[in-house]
């Protein structure tokens, strides 16, 4: 006759058991299925596959989008991210319905020191007065201006820089002609 289990291993079963089952309704609580998204722990979220793509974290939003679309949703420690990539659906945040989508005072907490009470970190009426200031600075005729003097600052270095090696290759002497191998002196 086969001796029964001490009672020190059903006990142990049973509160395994109970923690599965406890582990599985937080996960259920916790996550949020009505986003696309892929899957997050309870508390930390998707810290460890952040973590773990950290050094491609690039190419790890590229190939979550490909999965889950070009906007989903992802937890981290503290907060809720959603990763929206497609422009209809970005102007529709940032424009269109703006004030439907607060930054809230938990955004303005964790980021407030950095980003003061400017357009990046504010709602309602500060942030439409933020923005109608920026509108003057983010003009079409400012950005083609600055274009303009950035591409010829850098045109002339550019020039510069191709003249100083042209000089030096001149003053080098003899030189091998690249498309005939034959040597020469470069006399124009």
């Amino acid at each position: 006759k086969p001796e029964p289990m001490p009672l020190s291993i059903w006990k142990g079963l049973l509160i395994g058991g109970a923690a599965a089952l406890g582990l599985k309704a937080l996960i259920e609580l916790y996550q949020d299925w009505s986003y696309p998204g892929p899957f997050t722990f309870p508390l930390i979220g998707a810290a460890p596959e952040l973590l773990k793509n950290l050094h491609r974290k690039n190419e790890w939003y590229q190939e979550t989008s490909r999965k889950w679309g070009n906007s989903w949703y992802r937890r981290l420690p503290g907060m809720r991210v959603f990763v929206v990539l497609d422009p209809a659906d970005i102007e529709y945040f940032l424009k269109t319905n703006f004030s439907n989508y607060v930054k809230g005072d938990n955004f303005r907490d964790f980021l407030g020191d950095v980003l003061g009470e400017g357009i990046f970190a504010t709602d309602g009426d500060t942030w439409q007065f933020q923005r109608k200031v920026a509108s003057h600075e983010f003009s079409v005729v400012k950005f083609r201006n600055l274009q303009m003097h950035a591409f010829a600052e850098h045109s002339q270095h550019v020039a510069a820089l191709l003249a100083r090696h042209a000089a030096a290759a001149d003053n080098a002497g003899p030189h091998t002609n690249t498309s005939t191998g034959s040597t020469g002196s470069s006399s124009s």
